[in-house]
């Protein structure tokens, strides 16, 4: 490899490291989400639901896009890992749910389970 592809590669992960981007090769095994996106695909194989993880940003982590298909939710839903101290493990984001786009807070499978719920709109307001 001559030095100005080498120069290339190493300015383009600076850039990466700069802005915080995360690509799909960080979730991939031995990449730095790879836990992540294990424990977003279990979280939603154990609550019925078929999801796609995805990379955000290295201080956001990945999200799991979740394949409503079965319900009505005008808008999809992303189950991000919660970056509080204290709390609830996960968020839901989902504006048909949480217009406030803040996410609603949740620990369990089952919980997020009750959450995509078909009528759970109703229930939440």
């Amino acid at each position: 490899m001559d030095k100005i592809k080498i120069k290339k590669l190493v300015l383009a992960k600076l850039a990466k490291e700069a802005t915080g981007e995360m690509s799909q090769h960080d979730l991939e095994q031995g990449g730095e989400w790879h836990e992540a996106r294990k424990e977003l695909e279990e979280l939603c194989r154990r609550s019925g639901l078929k999801c796609k993880v995805k990379p955000f940003d290295q201080y956001q982590g990945p999200y799991a896009l979740i394949d409503d298909s079965d319900h009505d939710h005008e808008y999809p839903a992303k189950v991000w890992l919660n970056q509080a101290e204290h709390g609830d493990k996960y968020l839901l984001v989902c504006k048909d749910l949480d217009t406030s786009n803040k996410g609603i807070p949740f620990s369990t499978p089952q919980e997020l389970k009750n959450l995509m719920k078909p009528d759970i709109a109703k229930e939440l307001e």
